[in-house]
Formats: C-alpha cells, sequence, structure tokens
C-alpha cells in the first residue's frame, strides 16, 4: 500500500513535469526493467501507457507528441547549444573550458547574424550530460564520466545477477538501482542533470541503495 502511493504520487509528478527527456528517461526505465526482469513485462508496460496516454489532460498529449519535433523552440535551443559545443570544443578539446557560466563563452562563438538574445545563448549551460562533461572537461572529463557510469552499471547488473530468486525483494532493489541509472542516462541526452544537486543526491543515494542490498545479501 505504501508502494503503492508513493509510485502514483511520483507518477503523477513525472507526468506534470512536462518534462520530455523525464519521459524518455522513464520509458527507458520501464523496458531495460521488463528486458532484464520478464520481457512480457515490457508489453505490459507499453499497454499501460499507451492506454493512460489518453486520459491525460491535452497539454500533455502535445507535450509528447512534440518530442519528436525538431521545430520546437526548446529542442531547437539544443540543436543550436549542440551544433556550437562542436566548434568550441576545437579549440578546448583536451581539458575543456572548466566549470564556468557558458552562455558568455557561447555568445563569444556564436555565428554570425545569431540572435544572441535568445535561449540557446543566455542559458549558462549545454542541455546533454555529455556534451557538458567534454565542455567542462574535454576529452579527459567527457572519458572519466563515460567510464564511471559504465562501471556503476556493470557492478550493479554483476550483484544483481549474483543474488538468488528466493530474496527477491533485495534482488528488485538492486535492478531498481540499475534501472534508475540507465533513464537518468537517457534522460541526461537532452538535459544537464548535474546542474540540480538534488537530482544527483537522488540519483547517487539509489545507486547507493543498490550496493547497500547487495552488501545486506552477501552478510
Amino acid at each position: 500500500m505504501i508502494y503503492g502511493v508513493g509510485v502514483l504520487a511520483q507518477g503523477i509528478a513525472q507526468v506534470f513535469s512536462y518534462v520530455r527527456g523525464s519521459y524518455l528517461g522513464l520509458l527507458t526505465g520501464l523496458i531495460v526493467f521488463g528486458w532484464v526482469r520478464s520481457k512480457k513485462l515490457i508489453l505490459f508496460f507499453l499497454v499501460f501507457l499507451i492506454g493512460i496516454y489518453f486520459l491525460f489532460p491535452g497539454s500533455i498529449q502535445r507535450r509528447v507528441e512534440s518530442i519528436t519535433n525538431l521545430k520546437v523552440h526548446s529542442t531547437q535551443v539544443r540543436l543550436t547549444q549542440w551544433r556550437d559545443a562542436v566548434t568550441i570544443l576545437r579549440h578546448y578539446p583536451v581539458l575543456g573550458v572548466g566549470w564556468i557560466d557558458l552562455g558568455s563563452l557561447h555568445r563569444k562563438f556564436a555565428p554570425p547574424g545569431a540572435d544572441l538574445s535568445d535561449p540557446a545563448y543566455t542559458i549558462g549551460h549545454f542541455h546533454n550530460n555529455l556534451v557538458m562533461m567534454a565542455m567542462v572537461g574535454g576529452v579527459f572529463g567527457l572519458a572519466a564520466f563515460i567510464w564511471l557510469f559504465i562501471q556503476i552499471l556493470v557492478v550493479l547488473y554483476q550483484k544483481y545477477a549474483s543474488i538468488p530468486e528466493a530474496e527477491n525483494f533485495l534482488k528488485l532493489v538492486v535492478l531498481i538501482a540499475f534501472v534508475s541509472v540507465t533513464g537518468f542516462l537517457v534522460n541526461g541526452l537532452f538535459d544537464w542533470l548535474f546542474g540540480d544537486e538534488e537530482v544527483f543526491i537522488l540519483l547517487f543515494f539509489t545507486i547507493g541503495l543498490g550496493f547497500s542490498a547487495s552488501k545486506i545479501y552477501r552478510s
């Protein structure tokens, strides 16, 4: 009952966040959960999501439908940032530009005729975890970031596989941690998720739960 209330509250918050990257992260997490746990769950999740989609307010339906629309302004902001990031990184490929506000730097590299009042040039971060890590840390920072999360995923999956089905609760806790990381990484393809401390604190707390569940089983 308590878990159900928690899932319902989180689900409502997720839907009304209007964050399309978060929607994609959730979808990815559900698919990965079903793929690892039982592939029949994938069909169940998809049917469930399609079913409740028609119960959503029109504003949320339009938000979901705009995911593939590249003409949406917020999407254009991201495309502009990612395009110009390539230009900037050519000048700072090894160590990046450091932890600075990227808005002023971006304006210096804006193409001729660009509208510098557009959010693409005023926002102090670029909407992508990988792009941001490359910007602030260069190829070394990006490589370290990718290596870290590959290791987290590999170790979590190994811990999940090592727990027998008889310890179903502990096994699920580790799987949820694994799934949460995959959803986070997909969401991070469209947003800078390390810009808000409450987000990555919750991420590493969830990862810690997965490691703790495995430790409890071993003890």
